[in-house]
């Protein structure tokens, strides 16, 4: 399972910490790197988090400021024993 987009965690990464907790996922943001707002980063408000069976093999945020929100790239591995937990 992947979850991404804009949160809004304005309350601080605690808010985030319960749902990942609660739901079993995992931030590709290792090192929390900050995406709002794009012309001087200081907010991780963006996320994409996943499941355990999705291996992230590079995470990285562009300086690219075609949004008041910075993009965030992930590139990942499904890995097959996942897509037959159905």
């Amino acid at each position: 399972m992947i979850v991404a987009g804009d949160f809004n965690t304005y309350w601080g990464d605690h808010e985030i910490y319960l749902f990942c907790q609660a739901a079993g996922l995992t931030n590709a943001n290792t090192r929390g790197l900050p995406s709002y707002p794009s012309r001087s980063p200081r907010k991780e408000l963006d996320f994409i988090l996943h499941s355990a069976q999705i291996e992230v093999n590079r995470f990285e945020i562009p300086d690219v400021q075609f949004s008041d929100h910075l993009p965030l790239i992930c590139d990942f591995t499904i890995h097959e024993h996942a897509q037959r937990a159905a």
